[in-house]
């Protein structure tokens, strides 16, 4: 149930709203409807929120000066609702709704309207569930070269220079990740305003979570420079996504090894790196990444860089058994504090599912991708063809209303031999993965 808190001067606007979500199937509580003939205000109010899955504030400068809504705010937010601020008019927050409102996305309906209705649906998707579509029939390829995500034939066709032209990593992260069932491209946005800053990645071996791990990060090499986005990497499977990536700039500390010493080599280094991050935003007196690579850019002098730091865990389940207390320390490291002020960004992949993701690691991934969906009866799962189809996934992301089927694309060569292994459409040596590399890695160069 959505509880809707607004300014009985913005009833107008509010019934509209409800009457959208209504609309969509989605349940709504909102005063003075939903409260019983002769009942208290004050009782009905506080019961509604927390019981509700969602809590939506019509954000106004009505709403502001309102004597209800920063009580139910705050009441909201004591009981750790989801908060979804809808905000109908262009008014700068007071200083107490901006201290309220830390870190929590808004939704600007004043620009858009129609946008905005799309985007509140998605997130009230995304958080509770409510809006499914994934029961689809499929028409998606079984194979998907990268190449022809790209709109391309041969590597002489890729231009860096227009790619990157148009990206601010700033503003956006979104990259290209592979085709779903209606034939349109299919993006990821790590960006904390898009689809991110976190991420989780659960399927059977084969169903294509390494393989979405190493196009992901392909993507977010070709797409941003190694100033914008640097990838870590923690693999105990034999590191075959670090050996995937070897010699791009981009790559920064890695885990391949299972040690001890090597953890603890790995965690120092990131916390070191987490701990110069502030001092240098403090030095130049900036409060977060975004501001500093703003400076960065329009500097005259060149000054030190601070890409995003993006950590993928290849199967986390297995890092966390061996060492929980390090996999506590990188959560925290991960926490939404640090993804807005560094840029941190943590994508888990898992087997596992019982064994690794609790409360916090669901909340924490903001997008969430699996091999199957479960059906109605609880033992079955919907779409039994991906467990024989690799790269074939469920995307559930802020930036689509609906849970998408989607296919990956793959960095392959021209497979004739069915029998070859999956992982050659990555390690063969003349495939399309190593040819981006190889150009990424030159054009970085020069």
């Amino acid at each position: 149930m959505i509880f809707i808190s607004y300014s009985s001067r913005d009833y107008d606007a509010a019934h509209t709203i409800r009457k959208v979500l209504e609309n969509n199937s989605i349940e709504c509580w909102m005063a003075p409807e939903s409260i019983p003939m002769g009942s208290d205000y004050a009782c009905e109010i506080p019961d509604a929120i927390e019981k509700c899955s969602i809590f939506l504030l019509v954000l106004s400068k009505r709403a502001q000066e309102s004597n209800w809504v920063p009580k139910e705010l705050d009441l909201a937010i004591t009981h750790n609702k989801i908060i979804i601020p809808f905000q109908i008019d262009d008014e700068m927050l007071t200083k107490p709704f901006n201290f309220r409102l830390t870190n929590v996305q808004r939704i600007e309906a004043f620009h858009n309207l129609e946008f905005a209705y799309e985007q509140l649906l998605g997130r009230i998707g995304m958080q509770t569930g409510l809006t499914r579509s994934d029961k689809v029939k499929s028409e998606l390829p079984e194979k998907y070269s990268y190449y022809q995500m790209l709109g391309i034939t041969d590597i002489s066709q890729v231009n860096i220079d227009k790619i990157r032209s148009t990206n601010d990593v700033t503003i956006s992260m979104k990259v290209p990740i592979g085709i779903n069932n209606k034939g349109e491209k299919v993006f990821l946005d790590l960006h904390q305003k898009g689809d991110g800053p976190n991420g989780l990645i659960v399927g059977p071996a084969g169903s294509g979570k390494s393989e979405f791990l190493l196009t992901l990060s392909l993507s977010l090499c070709l797409f941003f420079s190694s100033k914008e986005v640097r990838i870590h990497v923690i693999d105990l499977k034999g590191g075959g996504h670090v050996h995937a990536l070897e010699g791009l700039p981009h790559l920064g500390i890695c885990l391949s090894q299972v040690s001890e010493p090597a953890v603890d080599k790995f965690m120092s280094a990131i916390e070191e790196e987490i701990q110069h991050r502030y001092q240098v935003l403090e030095r130049y007196a900036v409060s977060n990444i975004y501001q500093y690579l703003k400076l960065q850019k329009n500097s005259v002098c060149p000054i030190e860089n601070m890409p995003h730091m993006v950590i993928f865990f290849d199967e986390a389940c297995e890092f966390k058994r061996m060492y929980p207390e390090m996999f506590s320390r990188l959560k925290e490291l991960g926490s939404r504090m640090n993804a807005t002020l560094l840029g941190i960004h943590l994508i888990f992949s898992t087997q596992n599912v019982y064994g690794f993701i609790d409360e916090t690691v669901f909340k924490m991934s903001d997008f969430k991708i699996c091999s199957r969906m479960q059906g109605d009866d609880p033992a079955s799962a919907v779409n039994n063809e991906i467990s024989w189809c690799p790269g074939r996934l469920y995307l559930q992301s802020k930036s689509s209303s609906q849970v998408q089927l989607i296919q990956l694309a793959y960095c392959w060569n021209e497979i004739n031999d069915k029998n070859k292994a999956t992982h050659n459409w990555f390690f063969g040596k003349n495939s399309e993965k190593a040819e981006l590399i190889d150009l990424i890695k030159r054009y970085e160069l020069d």
